[in-house]
């Protein structure tokens, strides 16, 4: 099963700087030839900020986050710490760690803002607290699931078991968001409007809260069916409207 998952990417001309955008689902090993394409664009275009659209990934391979990471933080020197894999004191032999690397079109980003729900989740997290020791994280929208640890596959008569084995941290060792990294701007996904427009409430907060370094003062409205939104997710609407 071929899945994209890189959903959009753009580039917002603001008149005086170029706004990447980036609408990424999931971390997955196909998503490495994606993401090289998206970033040979963007600094193409000299981006100069960036806008990493999270609200719909749950989350996957700890080395493609690595990579996402990489590609974000192209200041930071190859080999800092990105993450650290902590398991329980009788498995501590399996303690890894996982470094930035350099590659090619990696942008020199100051800060990024990243949109954020509730559907936020795991390498996702893991993209958002490994940044914060190098530069400024900005989450808009609303806070993530918290799910800070990892699973390990344990394959045995034809069958598999993936317990949670281990803890993430970052470079300065901070991890434990159970209860989901918190969002400085508030924003509603709203479903009516399409990717890349900037009229959408959350991207639309994400491109004030970039260009201002603030959240805005009122929030931009949703216009979608609240009934919808109260038994569906805005994701699996999403989904559902994406296989009409």
């Amino acid at each position: 099963v071929n899945i994209n998952t890189v959903l959009h990417h753009s580039v917002i001309d603001t008149g005086s700087e170029q706004i990447g955008y980036l609408v990424f689902k999931s971390f997955l090993n196909t998503s490495n030839a994606e993401l090289a394409q998206v970033f040979a664009e963007f600094n193409a275009a000299s981006v100069d900020k960036l806008i990493l659209d999270l609200r719909y990934n749950g989350g996957g391979s700890v080395a493609v986050a690595r990579n996402l990471g990489s590609y974000l933080n192209g200041a930071t020197p190859a080999g800092e710490v990105f993450a650290s894999l902590k398991f329980n004191d009788k498995n501590e032999t399996s303690n890894s760690s996982y470094f930035f690397l350099s590659l090619v079109h990696d942008l020199d980003l100051a800060e990024l803002t990243v949109i954020a729900s509730r559907e936020t989740c795991s390498a996702s997290e893991m993209v958002i607290n490994g940044l914060r020791p190098f530069m400024d994280v900005n989450i808009v929208g609303s806070g993530t699931c918290g799910k800070p640890v990892g699973m390990n596959k344990f394959e045995f008569c034809g069958k598999a078991l993936l317990p949670v084995t281990f803890a993430a941290v970052n470079a300065l060792g901070k991890g434990d968001y159970f209860d989901g990294l918190s969002a400085q701007c508030a924003a509603t996904d709203d479903i009516a409007y399409a990717w890349g427009d900037e009229q959408e409430p959350m991207l639309a907060t994400a491109l004030y809260r970039t260009q201002n370094n603030q959240c805005p003062s009122s929030r931009p409205a949703a216009r979608s069916d609240s009934g919808m939104a109260d038994n569906f997710s805005a994701g699996s609407i999403r989904a559902i409207i994406g296989a009409i």
